[in-house]
Parts: C-alpha cells; structure tokens; sequence
C-alpha cells in the first residue's frame, strides 16, 4: 500500500518493466528480441505496474473492510481508491469473520469405568 505511487513515476515503472522482461526472458528462453507483451501474454503475466497497483487497492480495500480507516476521506495512500471505481462494491461483501471467544463447553466427556 506504501508503494503504489513510486509506480507511477516513468523511472520505476521503465525499471519494474525491465525486470518482469528480463524474468520473461528467462522463463521462455526467449531471443532478446521478442516483444515483452507477447512474452507476459503467453505467461499469463500482468505487468508488475498494475499488479502493484492492484495489490495496493485491495489492501487498501481490506483496511476499509476493518473499520481502522475512514472511506469519507481518501486522502494520502489511499488515494489508490480512486483509480479503481469498483472498490467501493468490492468492500460491501468481505470474508473477514469477527473474533468470539466462547470458554463454555459445547460437548460431555464421559469416562466408563472399567469392570
């Protein structure tokens, strides 16, 4: 969530670029001269950029989930928010399960004694 903004500066995003091709590269055994699309595309890969994009809102989107951070203020790094339009849907199911501790007992234990 820190980093996301560091992406979309043209130095970061040319040297994440350089390092998912030459990780292309190295997977497919590729000639030098092969596009990065083509190789990311044949790997299933989506450029690092966006990945850490989208890693950063849905993190951002799990501290909405929580409660710990206001969803009336986007300010700061979570700003993310606002590049993606459907976070805000995304945030209305979640898999989070609230903490109870219950020291009751819910079951007997009975011990035959021997003959």
């Amino acid at each position: 969530l820190v980093w996301w903004p560091k992406v979309e500066q043209t130095t970061a995003a040319k040297r994440l670029q350089s390092l998912q091709r030459l990780a292309c590269l190295s997977i497919t055994g590729a000639m030098s001269s092969c596009p990065t699309l083509a190789m990311e595309a044949v790997l299933g890969y989506t450029p690092l950029g966006q990945e850490v994009m989208r890693t950063a809102a849905m993190s951002a989107m799990k501290l909405l989930g929580t409660k710990v951070i206001n969803a009336t203020s986007l300010e700061g790094h979570m700003k993310i928010l606002e590049n993606f339009p459907e976070a805000e849907m995304l945030t209305k199911v979640s898999d989070t399960m609230v903490k109870k501790y219950s020291f009751e007992k819910q079951y007997t234990v009975s011990i035959k004694e021997r003959e």
